[in-house]
């Protein structure tokens, strides 16, 4: 038991400190990638093979099968390692049920005026005043719609769901999230990952499981410091999927971490 305690604590170490890992580099050297290790540790991801949108996990069994066949044929202790990125997924969950009723309601066509009302899984402060976007909260993230770019432009059909400052020992949202939504019983598939200079962004298609088989952008920014990590999850509800290259030529100025 003292063993597989400490290779669980070895793992979680691992993927947090893959995160972590730029704030040091940038010290010992500018030029590496903010989320080298995050890519590495989630390359199970990047190839991903999709979950079935009808396969929401409701327990650790169900999302066991497919954990494992991300991890790869031969993957060592893997149900250790499932079991490890089950509890992680647990923190996002919330999060991830909300992306997902989403992605059904904007594959619907439903307006951005009215999303709100239909997406109950968020708190909605009072009606915004004209021309505002609507306010709102999941635990201690806060949500906006529409939101703003990574630019800082306001965009129609844009969910943003930020977090500031998540505590050291905290699993960030960019390693948590993405099984949350796989556990969810979406299908994930990252299209590209580059960071640089304490900052870094991930890219994924995302086909929810209510959403008809239509696929949506999801991109995670992250920026670390010592305060901690500032992560802001935009939700592309338009449809419009950029592809590598686009993303490549946008983010040029970032080294790629896959």
């Amino acid at each position: 038991m003292v063993e597989a305690d400490h290779t669980d604590r070895h793992h979680t170490h691992q993927e947090i400190d893959a995160m972590n890992l730029p704030l040091r580099a940038l010290v010992q050297c500018s030029a590496l990638s903010l989320l080298a290790l995050a890519c590495a540790s989630a390359l199970a991801q990047r190839a991903a093979v999709p979950v079935s949108p009808a396969g929401a996990a409701t327990g650790y069994a169900d999302y066991l099968p497919g954990c494992k066949q991300r991890l790869g044929v031969g993957y060592p202790d893997a149900e250790r390692r499932c079991k490890a990125q089950w509890e992680k997924a647990q923190a996002a969950m919330p999060l991830a049920e909300a992306i997902h009723q989403a992605l059904g309601l904007a594959a619907k066509g439903v307006p951005d005026a009215a999303l709100p009302q239909s997406l109950t899984r968020v708190a909605w402060l009072g009606p915004a005043g004209a021309g505002a976007p609507r306010e709102g909260r999941i635990g201690d993230l806060a949500v906006q719609l529409p939101g703003r770019d990574d630019e800082g432009r306001p965009q129609p059909r844009l969910l943003v769901f930020q977090k500031w400052a998540e505590p050291d020992g905290e699993v960030p949202l960019v390693v948590a999230l993405p099984e949350a939504l796989h556990a969810r019983g979406d299908a994930l598939e990252q299209i590209g990952c580059w960071g640089g200079g304490g900052s870094g962004v991930k890219v994924f298609r995302l086909t929810g499981g209510g959403s008809g088989g239509r696929a949506f952008a999801l991109q995670i920014n992250s920026n670390f410091g010592r305060a901690g990590n500032d992560t802001t999850i935009r939700v592309a509800l338009d449809g419009h999927i950029p592809t590598r290259e686009q993303l490549q030529a946008k983010y040029e100025y970032y080294n790629a971490c896959d």
